[in-house]
């Protein structure tokens, strides 16, 4: 049975993270760089709001969209990543080249996120001279804007069960399959003691697409994953995995999926044969006006993912 909800102040919810086991769930947008805690059982306004942006340091007063895309929940402690692409026609967009964290206090009702640590800014750098990773074309992909077939755009991000930060590439996607990379030590990084440190994460076959949501589930010990195309077309499909690099990604069958446009998922429980998953979709972004505010609004639409 299809739900939706319907949140206000933003719109393009891009990244978002449950908070715990609450009903509440962190959510950030590629339009701003305002945090905001909402609360499904309550839809409508944010219960809590964070403007980032003096914390995260632009360097250009002209780049002020940091575009964040992923958020993962790790030791109470949110890790926010954007999405390090160039802007739509090819220029540097420096402000995108953050992953920084948040600390968490919060209970069954009432939710608060602070800025903790540094955010960083050398991600990029790193990724790029990481050995390990160079077959997989990001040096190239680098300098391409993030809509055409190679270019760089980083938009999952979830835990591992080692502790570790899990990214998911949108785009390049290298003959044809997924690529997923660790981030070994995300709390050293954000606490200024180490540059970032990676290793390959896997290399999936999602028929073609790239990776636009991913979240590790613990009580099934498997990911979700909404994968989509590089660029704007209308091509969605779910898949769960088990984690293993070897193993191969199994699409699952959700209806109504060809009616959103999905770009974060925030799984909510588990039944007897299916999981219960929010969709986040920036349905509204086309509607005229600005990009945050009481009027502006963007829809989780709840739906069964069969899992067996």
């Amino acid at each position: 049975m299809m739900e939706r909800r319907f949140y206000l102040d933003a719109c393009d919810a891009s990244a978002a993270v449950r908070i715990a086991n609450t009903t509440m769930f962190a959510a950030a947008t590629d339009y701003d760089n305002t945090l905001r805690i909402f609360n499904r059982d309550r839809p409508g306004v944010p219960t809590f709001t964070l403007d980032v942006t003096s914390f995260l340091q632009p360097r250009d007063p002209e780049q002020t969209e940091a575009d964040i895309e992923g958020a993962a929940l790790l030791n109470r402690r949110i890790y926010w990543i954007g999405s390090h692409s160039r802007g739509a026609s090819g220029e540097v967009r420096e402000f995108h080249r953050r992953f920084f964290a948040t600390t968490l206090v919060h209970d069954h009702f009432r939710a608060r996120i602070g800025t903790v640590g540094t955010p960083y800014s050398e991600l990029l750098d790193d990724l790029l001279a990481c050995e390990e990773l160079r077959p997989y074309g990001l040096q190239a992909a680098e300098a391409l804007p993030p809509q055409v077939e190679g270019g760089l755009n980083i938009e999952g991000l979830t835990t591992t069960t080692a502790d570790e930060l899990l990214m998911g590439f949108r785009n390049p996607i290298p003959e044809g399959r997924a690529l997923l990379v660790k981030m070994l030590n995300p709390a050293e990084v954000v606490n200024g003691r180490e540059r970032a440190r990676f290793a390959f994460g896997a290399h999936l076959d999602l028929g073609g697409r790239g990776i636009r949501a991913i979240e590790y589930v613990r009580s099934v010990n498997s990911y979700l994953i909404v994968a989509g195309p590089y660029d704007d077309r209308h091509d969605f499909a779910v898949y769960h995995w088990s984690g293993r690099p070897e193993d191969t990604p199994k699409l699952m069958e959700v209806e109504w999926l060809d009616e959103i446009t999905p770009e974060e998922l925030v799984y909510i429980e588990a039944g007897p044969l299916d999981l219960i998953v929010d969709f986040l979709s920036d349905d509204m972004t086309n509607s005229p006006g600005p990009t945050q505010g009481p009027l502006r609004t963007f829809i989780a639409t709840t739906l069964p993912i069969p899992f067996y």
